[in-house]
């Protein structure tokens, strides 16, 4: 059995699985989302209140770095239930689902067992971000020139 065979596998027999990208779950997990839209909303109020900008960045959970785009649902569920919030307040949304699922494929991005980025999955967040940062007027202007590393 190949690693991410395996990994599908303890994804699928797991006892306290919950599979967002199920429809059948999709409307538990939307009504638990409203929580997550009040809290960004809060947040974004806080970032208005003190002139500060502010983004949205999802880094996917390893399972959905194996899961055959064939045999489940919309793997995409909760970024866009994100994306659709940030739309709505004006906030920038940056997934890194894609980014991580092409990384994913050419060098293992996460721990194995406990889900959470590794160093190259760390590095390759880093350089997305990074490249995005200067992409961004803001971040380029004269006055910022001087805190680029």
């Amino acid at each position: 059995m190949s690693v991410s065979g395996i990994y599908r596998f303890a994804y699928q027999n797991r006892p306290d699985k919950f599979d967002f990208t199920s429809k059948e779950n999709q409307q538990q997990v939307s009504d638990a989302y409203q929580y997550v839209h009040s809290e960004l909303g809060r947040i974004k109020q806080l970032a208005d209140s003190i002139n500060s900008r502010m983004v949205v960045i999802s880094i996917p959970l390893r399972y959905q770095m194996v899961l055959d785009l064939d045999e489940v649902g919309d793997i995409r569920y909760l970024d866009n239930l994100l994306s659709k919030s940030c739309d709505e307040m004006g906030l920038e949304f940056i997934s890194l689902l894609d980014t991580l699922r092409v990384a994913s494929q050419i060098e293992e991005c996460y721990f194995p067992m406990d889900g959470h980025l590794n160093s190259i999955g760390n590095k390759v967040v880093g350089y997305f971000l990074g490249n995005w940062l200067m992409t961004k007027e803001w971040f380029n202007s004269e006055n910022n020139k001087s805190r680029v590393l």
